[in-house]
């Protein structure tokens, strides 16, 4: 998922920060958070697509829970993976839920 790709999708987007392993500590790497049309998109890129597919696998299906960590979610939480890279989106906007499946395909884990 490249900002270029989802600007082509006609979304607003903008890099934000990269974040402290400690904001998402079920995760082994940092997530970089862009704000994708005034919504947080949170990636998680590993260095391999293994690593990814392995991280992806710790997800509980409705996404409650990483591994052994329980998860307290503001709104629905929604999964993806493409590649070396794991997407979390935490909302409800069915046009940021369309644009990540247009571009991610069908979420991993979630609600």
């Amino acid at each position: 998922m490249s900002e270029l790709a989802l600007e082509r999708e006609g979304a607003s987007v903008a890099f934000a920060e990269v974040m402290s392993t400690s904001a998402h500590p079920y995760f082994r790497m940092p997530a970089a958070r862009y704000v994708v049309n005034a919504e947080n998109l949170y990636a998680f890129e590993y260095e391999t697509e293994s690593g990814a597919a392995a991280e992806g696998g710790r997800i509980a299906p409705d996404g409650a829970s990483v591994g052994t960590t329980q998860i307290s979610w503001a709104s629905d939480p929604h999964f993806y993976r493409t590649g070396r890279v794991v997407v979390l989106y935490v909302g409800r906007q069915s046009s940021t839920l369309g644009l990540l499946q247009r571009m991610l395909g069908q979420q991993i884990a979630g609600r």
